[in-house]
């Protein structure tokens, strides 16, 4: 009962990080508390870092349709510069859609989540150090 409490409570601290500092005190005070992480865990703090950053560019979701990375967001200058230096295609079937494909070897999940992690932490540090 005590254990399923506490990953109840870290599911909640997961989904209640709105910023990539919020993100790094979470693992903090994870590593403290239970030490180094199994993968399934790690696997899980990407993906929440995916989330944050891809709220920052308003983007609602993203799913996978291969050969397609698709991306749903609500106003797309906000998300350009997530997509201008984008490995692969692009394509904007309509403003709150975007296709990415990636060559079928990048769709696998352990290579498509640390794309998508550095594509948007790449753009964040980019729209930041701009004036």
């Amino acid at each position: 009962v005590h254990a399923e409490r506490s990953r109840i409570e870290i599911y909640r601290r997961i989904v209640s990080c709105r910023a990539p500092a919020d993100l790094e005190l979470l693992e903090r005070d994870l590593l403290d508390a239970f030490g180094p992480f199994p993968q399934p865990v790690q696997r899980l703090l990407e993906l929440a870092e995916i989330r944050v950053y891809a709220r920052q560019f308003g983007i609602g979701s993203i799913s996978l349709r291969p050969p397609d990375v698709i991306f749903l967001v609500e106003h797309l200058p906000s998300a350009e510069p997530l997509f201008t230096d984008a490995p692969g295609t692009v394509r904007m079937p309509d403003p709150q859609t975007v296709h990415l494909r990636l060559p079928p070897n990048y769709l696998e999940p352990s290579t498509l989540v640390p794309i998508l992690r550095r594509m948007l932490v790449q753009a964040a540090t980019k729209v930041e150090a701009t004036p």
